[in-house]
């Protein structure tokens, strides 16, 4: 049956070489073999004319010629017969253990990760069974987050707001350094006022203790520091008087 299929889609594609059926014949001959071939032998070796067999010039009688002598017998049965035996062939036989690693090794990735959490079981079902539930689950989540992104959209920082961040950032950091630089200004100015007055001049006090002990440029502390107020033990030493000869 499928000799004659093929032959006949031949014919339908070239249908000005087949037109005559003397050549799909001849055509439909040259592909036999075996048996097949020694049956129409005799016939293709006569030539004698006119001694022809009728399925010679008639395509139709060919094909009734050979299906009468190599078709099936009854075709109906012998479909009913293969439908009966049919059967898959067992190509390969894999255990449990195989089907649980083949299986596992084609799920996706975020079913894979829980399971390293949860543990792989060693049963197929079992498997099948927890996948099934991970990926429900998975999915679920997705449409629950997706719903909230719809349901309560998230403000966007405008270009306005970001600059009124930045420039409160900028004012909150030279305030701190101002106040740090005026902390320090302010503990200059305190130690300058017990040695300047009012008018911005050395006090009394002062001037008194420049007079009678020799000028120091810069003693650490002591420059800024009124003499008055130095302990006893800071006080500047007295020069001593030179001996007048005997």
């Amino acid at each position: 049956m499928e000799f004659l299929i093929q032959c006949k889609l031949n014919f339908c594609n070239r249908l000005q070489a087949f037109h005559l059926d003397t050549w799909k014949v001849g055509f439909a001959l040259s592909f036999l073999k075996g048996i097949a071939l020694a049956w129409f032998k005799p016939n293709l070796l006569n030539s004698i004319p006119g001694a022809e067999p009728a399925w010679a010039n008639d395509y139709s009688e060919f094909v009734i010629e050979l299906m009468m002598n190599f078709g099936s017998h009854d075709p109906v049965g012998n479909a009913e017969h293969q439908l009966d035996n049919l059967s898959m062939k067992d190509v390969h036989s894999y255990g449990e253990c195989a089907l649980c690693h083949i299986f596992y090794n084609r799920l996706p990735d975020h079913i894979k990760d829980k399971i390293t959490h949860i543990g792989k079981p060693p049963c197929l079902i079992d498997l099948y069974t927890m996948a099934q539930g991970i990926d429900a689950c998975y999915w679920e989540h997705k449409s629950d987050i997706i719903h909230q992104i719809k349901t309560n959209p998230q403000p966007s920082l405008s270009n306005q707001s970001l600059s009124e961040v930045s420039s409160s950032r900028q004012s909150g950091n030279s305030s701190s350094t101002t106040s740090f630089s005026s902390t320090g200004k302010d503990s200059s100015m305190l130690a300058l006022l017990g040695i300047l007055g009012k008018d911005g001049k050395l006090t009394a006090a002062e001037c008194l203790c420049h007079m009678k002990t020799p000028s120091v440029t810069s003693v650490g502390s002591l420059a800024i520091q009124p003499r008055t107020t130095l302990g006893p033990h800071l006080a500047w030493p007295k020069p001593a008087l030179p001996k007048q000869p005997p």
